[in-house]
């Protein structure tokens, strides 16, 4: 009689998904969330039958800060820039804290390759994203741009960061796992 693992795929599978959340969500030299707030929704609550949750996790949407704006508005040197702001907010993914910036098509329509690194820069200094030990990975700097369940990006965020935080480099860019695929 043939013998059946049924745990290997089960791990598998859950070592995949901590593979892809480790792939989008990395470490933030911009992270300053000091305590998480409750709100006792049975006390609230506690007229009615059933208690009902409710919110619109908004996909096709990014937020920016009234600072990015301020910044834009005000500071930004150039169209460049805001239109590479732009591609940040349209780029980056759910939930993630990570954009990929390099030559593409999209970036081709922005600006030149050799100008692309002074934007950045740029974004940089203004502490928009910050540079990785990974090439073209960078740091979204999530209290500026973000797209998802802010909730549920910082619980993530913690459960993996909150014990051993964030290593930066001599040069100030954040220590990135070898290990692990960001370029995707």
């Amino acid at each position: 009689m043939p013998e059946f693992n049924f745990k290997s795929p089960v791990v598998t599978r859950k070592v995949r998904e901590t593979e892809l959340i480790l792939e989008e969500v990395i470490p933030s030299p911009f992270f300053v969330e000091k305590e998480l707030k409750d709100i006792n929704i049975v006390e609230a609550e506690a007229s009615r039958i059933k208690i009902i949750q409710s919110f619109y996790e908004r996909r096709g949407y990014a937020q920016i800060s009234t600072d990015l704006l301020n910044y834009i508005t005000n500071n930004a040197k150039s169209v460049v820039i805001v239109k590479l702001i732009c591609y940040i907010a349209k780029t980056i993914k759910f939930n993630s804290n990570k954009i990929i910036l390099k030559e593409n098509d999209e970036t081709k329509k922005i600006c030149s390759f050799i100008h692309l690194h002074r934007y950045i820069k740029e974004l940089e200094a203004n502490n928009i994203i910050r540079r990785t030990t990974k090439q073209s990975v960078y740091v979204v700097n999530h209290e500026m741009i973000f797209k998802g369940s802010y909730s549920d990006f910082i619980k993530v965020y913690l459960d993996i960061y909150k014990e051993v935080g964030i290593m930066l480099d001599a040069d100030g860019r954040v220590i990135l796992d070898k290990s692990i695929n960001y370029g995707k």
